[in-house]
C-alpha cells in the first residue's frame, strides 16, 4: 500500500494506538473542500465532489486494524470522447498496521498470491493518519481508463480491404537487385 504524501495534503486525521479503546473506534471522516481540492489536483481529476469514510478501528497484535469503506464522487474526462462524465468510487478498507514493522520488512512480505493475506503496514510513532488511507483508498478505486456509458473505442479504419496494399518501400532496391543479378549472368 503506497500512502499519498503527506507533505502535499493538509488534510489529517491522526489516531493514536492509545487513543482507541479495548472495544474499539469508530471514526466517520468527510473531507472538507480545501482538501477535496487538493486530492483532485493530486489524482488529475477534474472534480471531487466528495470524499467519505466509516471506519472501525480496532487493536490487533501491537498495532491497529481499520476496517471501513470509503466512497466518493468523482469528476473524471471519458477517454474516447473527451466529454466530462462523473463517477462514483466505493472501496471497502480492510488493513493492519504496526509500529514494530519496518517499511523494508512490509516491501519483503509482498506475496503475489491473491488470496494471501494482506501484508501488515509500518505505522510511526504509534499513530496513523485514517485522512492517508481513505485517500490511498480511493486512488486505488478510480477507473484508470474512464469511458461514458455506451462509449466505445472504436478503431479507426486506414484503408479498403478491396484495396491493393501499398508496395514494400524497398520493393524498388529488391527488383533492381534482381535486376542486377539476372544482367550478371
Amino acid at each position: 500500500m503506497t500512502v499519498p504524501d503527506k507533505n502535499r495534503l493538509s488534510w489529517r486525521v491522526p489516531v493514536a494506538i492509545a487513543e482507541v479503546s479495548e472495544a474499539g473506534r469508530h471514526v466517520h471522516l468527510d473531507a472538507p473542500e480545501p482538501a477535496r481540492h487538493e486530492i483532485a489536483a493530486l489524482a488529475g481529476l477534474r472534480t471531487l465532489d466528495s470524499l467519505t469514510a466509516d471506519f472501525d478501528v480496532t487493536h490487533r497484535g501491537d498495532g491497529l486494524r481499520v476496517r471501513g469503506v470509503v466512497r466518493a464522487r468523482v469528476g473524471q474526462t471519458c477517454v474516447v470522447t473527451l466529454d466530462p462524465l462523473d463517477n462514483t468510487v466505493e472501496e471497502a478498507v480492510d488493513v493492519s498496521f504496526s509500529p514494530s514493522v519496518s517499511k523494508s520488512e512490509a516491501d519483503l512480505a509482498l506475496d503475489l498470491d491473491p488470496a494471501a493475506p494482506e501484508p501488515v503496514e509500518p505505522m510511526r510513532g504509534g499513530t496513523l493518519d485514517l485522512a492517508a488511507v481513505a485517500v490511498e483508498f480511493v486512488l486505488l478505486g478510480l477507473d484508470p481508463y474512464p469511458r461514458k456509458p455506451g462509449v466505445a473505442f472504436e478503431p479507426v479504419a486506414v484503408g479498403d480491404d478491396t484495396e491493393e496494399a501499398p508496395p514494400h518501400p524497398f520493393a524498388g532496391l529488391a527488383a533492381l537487385q534482381r535486376n542486377k543479378s539476372s544482367s550478371n549472368r
